[in-house]
């Protein structure tokens, strides 16, 4: 377990799955995250035994400290020993803890946990442009602008472009 401020990072354990399930299957939740189709419970097994096993992931579920309370979840995928990168993704799965910085403590924590224990020099992201509250916590978390994916999210019938976000060790 790692504890950054208000929040204790805590990896992925057989009792996360049903949470897991519930929170990758929520509406709102997907659409923020560019996701569309729900996933059945053999998808989300998958998925844990994939983030909780393999060696090129850092999954985490994001723990209230103080409520004990596991509010969302954090990872960094495709971590690779060469290249020393890995991709960001992050949720903060109750509506009623988001915008309170649990969000802030989990990306400083894990970024932190990236640099210095997993060995990276690059972690990056891809966001929707329109989700102004997301881009917003990834540049104050020290996270750059570097390219932007023209239609990389389809949406409700639409096309969304993302921006590519990194933040490098200096």
């Amino acid at each position: 377990m790692l504890t950054y401020g208000p929040v204790a990072l805590v990896p992925f354990a057989r009792r996360h799955v049903g949470l897991l399930y519930g929170w990758l299957n929520d509406i709102g939740l997907r659409a923020a995250m560019g996701e569309v189709v729900p996933l059945t419970e053999i998808q989300v097994e998958q998925y844990f035994d994939r983030a909780s096993r393999d060696q090129g992931h850092a999954a985490f579920i994001i723990f209230d400290v103080q409520a004990r309370l596991e509010v969302g979840f954090i990872t960094l995928k495709d971590i690779g020993p060469v290249h020393r990168r890995g991709e960001l993704s992050i949720a903060i799965a109750r509506p009623d803890k988001r915008r309170q910085g649990f969000a802030r403590h989990a990306v400083e924590g894990i970024v932190h946990h990236g640099f210095r224990n997993l060995g990276l020099k690059r972690v990056w992201l891809t966001v929707r442009v329109d989700n102004a509250g997301a881009i917003a916590l990834y540049e104050k978390c020290g996270f750059a602008h570097e390219g932007r994916l023209t239609a990389h999210f389809f949406h409700d019938g639409q096309w969304i472009d993302a921006f590519v976000m990194a933040k490098v060790q200096a």
